[in-house]
C-alpha cells in the first residue's frame, strides 16, 4: 500500500502545480478500486478572477477566492458521472474542515495526505466516525487525530 500511496501522492503533487493560489498549490486525486476517478487542483471558479491575477481574498487568514482541490475533484467526478462511493482521496495537504465535510458527503471513506494544514476549525476525532484520515510520511502512515 505504501508504494501505491506514494504513486497517487506524486500524481497529486504534479496536479498541484496547476493551482492558481500562490499561497499554497494543492492537488487531489480520488481513487476507487485502484483506478483514478477524478483529479483537480485549487483554482477560482470558472470565469472568476484567480489569486494569481487579482490577489487573495482572506477570511481568518484563509483564502476563499479559490475552490480547494478536494472540492474541485469531487465536483469534477460529479460532472463526469463518476461515483466516489467508498473511494480514497489522496491530497498534498490535510483537507480543511469544509473539505472534510464535502468528502464525507461524497461518501469517500479514506483521506491520505502528505503535508499538515494548520487551521483551527477542525472537529474532534470522535466526530469522524466513518472517515479514516492518514498522514503519509517517509513510507509510513500516521493516524491523524
Amino acid at each position: 500500500m505504501s508504494k501505491k500511496a506514494e504513486y497517487y501522492l506524486k500524481i497529486a503533487k504534479t496536479i498541484a502545480e496547476a493551482g492558481t493560489c500562490n499561497r499554497a498549490q494543492v492537488g487531489a486525486v480520488i481513487v476507487k478500486n485502484d483506478a483514478i476517478c477524478s483529479t483537480w487542483y485549487n483554482w477560482a471558479a470558472r470565469w472568476l478572477p484567480s489569486c494569481n491575477s487579482v490577489w487573495h481574498h482572506l477570511v481568518d487568514w484563509h483564502c476563499v477566492r479559490t475552490l480547494h482541490s478536494e472540492e474541485n475533484a469531487i465536483i469534477q467526478a460529479a460532472r463526469l458521472g463518476v461515483s466516489t462511493y467508498w473511494a480514497t482521496i489522496y491530497c498534498t495537504h490535510h483537507p480543511c474542515q469544509m473539505c472534510i465535510q464535502r468528502i464525507i458527503n461524497a461518501w469517500i471513506t479514506t483521506v491520505i495526505y502528505e503535508k499538515e494544514y494548520n487551521w483551527e476549525y477542525f472537529y474532534s476525532k470522535d466526530q469522524y466516525k466513518n472517515l479514516e484520515i492518514l498522514q503519509y510520511k517517509e513510507w509510513e502512515f500516521i493516524k491523524h487525530l
